[in-house]
């Protein structure tokens, strides 16, 4: 495998901190951060979500949307209203029905007493589907793959490639846990990937039950980024991103 990032979760528990709230009808445009992420994964969805917050840094306060204050996101002519609460990973979110690249989303902070945010913007990247391997591929400990994509862009473009590998381990007391070994690089939109060694991924993970099939998934993926409406006095950031996976099984 050529050299990249590796890296192994064993399913440690991950807390986010974060503050308080605040009300939005509390607080001047100016004085809020706007986190705006566009996102699909090829399910012929589209997911917006924001996260709206006093400040840049992870335990800033939360801006709650009071007074009839309002967040929508626009694309391909057509208007809906983000609900908090409805995705675990943004405070608000709305889905569209459509995955089509090259589509700009624009999304609205509408306000009543202080100043709207009205324009920040991105478009959605074409996507790619990977073509090798092909879903539901088997391998062995020893195998070595290739991946392919479609819908390139050139060398001068990039992709996010990303490989990784779930298996079932044993801990020190002989119960079993699930571990996953990750890989992802950067690497140039030319629809090729050579030389994924199995084995590589596998030693990331001590312990395995080689009596257990291993799931592994391979990914591609394209980002955008956008431009955040300028009345977000403490700033913020617009992305979007377009990924495919395909599942694969290795038989350890």
């Amino acid at each position: 495998m050529k050299q990249g990032t590796l890296v192994i979760a064993t399913g440690m528990l991950l807390l986010q901190a974060c503050g308080a709230s605040v009300d939005s009808t509390d607080l001047n445009t100016n004085g809020i951060y706007a986190r705006i992420s566009v996102y699909s994964e090829g399910s012929g969805l589209t997911t917006v979500g924001v996260d709206l917050r006093t400040g840049s840094h992870w335990d800033s306060d939360e801006v709650k949307l009071t007074g009839g204050e309002t967040l929508t996101a626009t694309a391909l002519g057509e208007t809906k209203k983000l609900k908090r609460n409805l995705f675990p990973e943004y405070d608000y979110g709305a889905m569209f029905a459509f995955d089509t690249g090259a589509t700009e989303f624009v999304v609205s902070l509408n306000r009543k007493e202080f100043e709207s945010a009205p324009n920040s913007h991105v478009v959605l990247p074409l996507a790619s589907v990977v073509t090798a391997p092909t879903s539901g591929s088997e391998f062995g400990s020893t195998d070595i793959f290739d991946m392919a994509w479609d819908n390139t862009l050139g060398i001068d473009k990039s992709v996010s490639l990303s490989v990784s590998l779930e298996c079932t381990a044993y801990n020190e007391d002989k119960s079993t846990t699930k571990r996953t070994a990750y890989f992802s690089e950067s690497v140039p939109d030319t629809g090729s990937y050579p030389g994924i060694k199995i084995e590589d991924l596998l030693a990331k993970i001590q312990n395995i039950d080689t009596s257990k099939q291993c799931v592994g998934k391979a990914s591609i993926s394209r980002y955008s980024t956008g431009e955040l409406d300028s009345h977000y006095g403490k700033g913020g950031s617009v992305s979007a991103s377009q990924t495919r996976i395909v599942r694969f099984i290795v038989n350890p």
